[in-house]
């Protein structure tokens, strides 16, 4: 997905100088970043020493360990903020998007992708657990505005992906947060046809970045950690 986002940055007509990949996981994103932009400074942000230790090797980008709710940076740092399916991982998604509009420049683009409800609708038939808070579309949006964003859009699209092999499945779901590790799951056949509700958005802070202070802010239910 993040190939995508980066296809949809094109249309922007950025000359960032400084870029932020937050959850930069091992890497490839901000190296892909980095060429596209390679006057830019490309900060690769994660809270896993060993993913930011693959990407110190793999790419030449600068890696920072950090929590992403409280980035060691000061207001107004970059001009352009990358978070390739970190959001669902937030335990306060209100409170990430605020963090994220607060290092950012005025004028300053975010570009992220996260989980609809729709995920893993096979999972939860079979009320089986997995991990990721999942966002409604709609909801995303109103939030980037109530925090101060403007101009959001956010999309959304549907794939299934089939397995042939039950381990295979259960590896991947593991390997990227969606179900707990070292559990031993027996998967039916039902559930080898996985969903995802892929949510791609993008939105930017104001030119005037007064213009927002002192704002009432209405968070929707669906946004509360679950």
């Amino acid at each position: 997905m993040s190939e995508e986002m980066l296809t949809r940055l094109r249309f922007f007509h950025l000359n960032p100088t400084r870029i932020l990949d937050v959850g930069c996981g091992l890497g490839d994103g901000s190296s892909a970043l980095q060429q596209a932009y390679p006057e830019a400074q490309v900060i690769a942000l994660d809270l896993s020493l060993a993913m930011l230790q693959h990407t110190k090797e793999k790419h030449a980008v600068v890696s920072l360990c950090a929590d992403v709710d409280h980035l060691p940076f000061k207001d107004h740092s970059f001009d352009l903020i990358f978070a390739n399916f970190l959001l669902p991982w937030q335990e306060s998604i209100v409170s990430f998007l605020k963090t994220c509009r607060r290092v950012l420049r005025p004028g300053g683009a975010f570009m992220f992708t996260a989980f609809g409800p729709d995920t893993l609708q096979e999972w939860r038939k079979e009320k089986l657990p997995f991990l990721p808070i999942l966002i409604e579309m709609h909801d995303l949006g109103d939030c980037l505005m109530q925090v101060g964003f403007s101009g959001p859009v956010v999309e959304r699209d549907h794939c299934t992906l089939h397995y042939q092999d039950q381990n295979k499945l259960i590896q991947e779901l593991s390997a990227c947060g969606m179900i707990e590790r070292d559990t031993k799951y027996d998967v039916p056949p039902s559930l080898l046809q996985v969903t995802y509700e892929v949510i791609l958005a993008h939105a930017f802070k104001e030119a005037d970045s007064h213009s927002q202070q002192g704002r009432e802010v209405k968070i929707p239910v669906s946004m509360l950690k679950r």
